[in-house]
């Protein structure tokens, strides 16, 4: 039996989904409407996959994100939510969430999205990834703002060392 926590502040979209995920083999289906509801039956649970909305009460799905990764859990989590930013994006993938999934998706997409993570691979909703690699190329780089905080001083020295010349 695999044991799935779903978190999410809407409970017509709560139960329906439970519904939904029970229908199939296999699927036992806990719910949490809070963050910290979640807490509690993560404390006293086990659970093989956690669906998170981004977005809840009480915190939402990447705070239980990063505190997992700092607790070292190896629970493979799911962002199922209704939008999520492209710098939300590139933060989850930092935090080794292994798959965003859209609430708009098809029921069965959401299913192989379940089915995938549990077999060990990714699935990431097409355009959430690629909003995310248009804010990574459109944002500059951390050692442009690095260069840019320096002063001209700063800069000439920088640009003097580069050309290999010493510190005097």
């Amino acid at each position: 039996m695999i044991k799935l926590l779903l978190v999410d502040d809407h409970p017509i979209f709560l139960d329906g989904l439970k519904q939904f995920v029970e229908s199939h083999d296999g699927f036992e289906v806990l719910c949490a409407k809070s963050a910290e509801e979640a807490a509690v039956l993560m404390d006293n649970n086990q659970f093989d996959l956690l669906l998170l909305d981004i977005t809840i009460i009480g915190g939402g799905g990447m705070d239980i994100l990063r505190s997992l990764n700092e607790a070292g859990s190896t629970v493979p989590v799911i962002f199922l939510t209704v939008h999520i930013t492209p710098q939300d994006t590139v933060e989850a993938l930092k935090l080794d969430v292994r798959g965003i999934i859209l609430k708009e998706s098809a029921p069965s997409e959401i299913m192989d999205c379940i089915t995938m993570v549990l077999n060990g691979g990714t699935y990431f909703d097409r355009g959430v990834t690629e909003r995310a690699l248009q804010h990574s190329v459109d944002t500059p780089s951390h050692r442009k703002e690095a260069l840019d905080s320096l002063t001209a001083r700063e800069r000439e020295i920088v640009s003097l060392v580069s050309r290999g010349l010493k510190n005097r």
